[in-house]
């Protein structure tokens, strides 16, 4: 019986992991984005 609650478990834990990392992934684009943005209209004025 504590076979599938410790795998959904450890299956739910990956997702988060997994869209703990993705999310971080999307942030440092965003703000790497952002930044090259911010120098290009810096240069161009």
């Amino acid at each position: 019986m504590l076979q599938p609650d410790t795998h959904s478990i450890s299956s739910h834990s990956s997702l988060v992991v997994r869209f703990a990392f993705l999310h971080n992934l999307v942030l440092k684009f965003s703000l790497i984005l952002g930044l090259t943005i911010h120098i290009l209209s810096w240069i161009a004025s």
